[in-house]
């Protein structure tokens, strides 16, 4: 819904249902949303919304049932050369919300999330891409925050090698519950082979942890990159190099970086 100027602001409603099944947790989400957007001269995009949800969730053999009224922002900058393959830019997006108890919520948190992604040339034709995550949770008792807000590794845009959030703190059976914060970084070099295609070699490292002992883990691989007409797609092979569930991932992607 476009406001008094639609080049710049608008605001949306939405609703939706989401259900997980992971390694890590099972879940079911319903959720309500309302969203103002507004986009300033510098590049600058800001969104304020607030989210009225309802998780029902079992982790690590514990059932829960959470209602959350969130309020919550997010800003976001984006610059790149091109707009289907980039080879310099970066996006930068920070978000931060939370609840509390004595609005309708079962929980009280407050939670920040920042992301970087940088791409800069690198030897010859090739692309040097750089990417990092760091989050963090104020929150009590962990175990009432639903795992939407909780913080997991692993996966095509995490940590590859590992399983989409197969990485986490584990409780005393040994099952990944997720953690108050999070923090990845990756490496990685795409080079053109072909006109419409590149190889790519990468090292990710990071997890999600509930105190100062992080324990990273690390995953590398092969990947291969198509531009086609309607944008990129990402195909990696890739292996962890600490212990996990399986020793080789396939991970599968489409869209831009930036």
């Amino acid at each position: 819904m476009p406001l008094d100027n639609p080049a710049t602001d608008s605001f949306s409603v939405g609703a939706g249902l989401k259900r997980e099944d992971t390694d890590s947790y099972r879940s079911f989400l319903a959720k309500l949303s309302g969203r103002l957007k507004h986009a300033y001269p510098n590049g600058w995009k800001q969104t304020l919304a607030l989210d009225y949800s309802y998780e029902d969730y079992t982790t690590g053999g514990t059932s829960e049932q959470t209602v959350l009224l969130v309020p919550n922002a997010s800003w976001l900058r984006s610059v790149s050369d091109n707009l289907l393959r980039p080879t310099r830019g970066y996006r930068v997006q920070a978000d931060v919300g939370g609840s509390h108890k004595s609005l309708i919520s079962s929980v009280s948190f407050l939670q920040g999330l920042v992301s970087a992604t940088w791409l800069q040339p690198g030897f010859g034709s090739g692309t040097l891409i750089t990417r990092a995550d760091l989050g963090a949770t104020l929150v009590d008792p962990f175990n009432k925050l639903p795992t939407t807000y909780r913080f997991y590794a692993g996966g095509i845009n995490s940590v590859r090698g590992y399983a989409y959030r197969e990485l986490g703190p584990t409780d005393a059976t040994g099952a990944v519950v997720g953690g108050q914060y999070l923090s990845t970084f990756s490496l990685e070099y795409e080079q053109p082979v072909l006109p419409d295609w590149s190889a790519a070699l990468f090292v990710d490292t990071g997890n999600a942890f509930n105190s100062t002992d992080i324990q990273l883990k690390t995953g590398v691989g092969l990947g291969v990159r198509w531009f086609s007409p309607i944008g990129p797609v990402r195909l990696d092979f890739a292996i962890p190099l600490d212990e996990a569930k399986s020793s080789f991932q396939i991970h599968f992607a489409t869209g831009s970086r930036l």
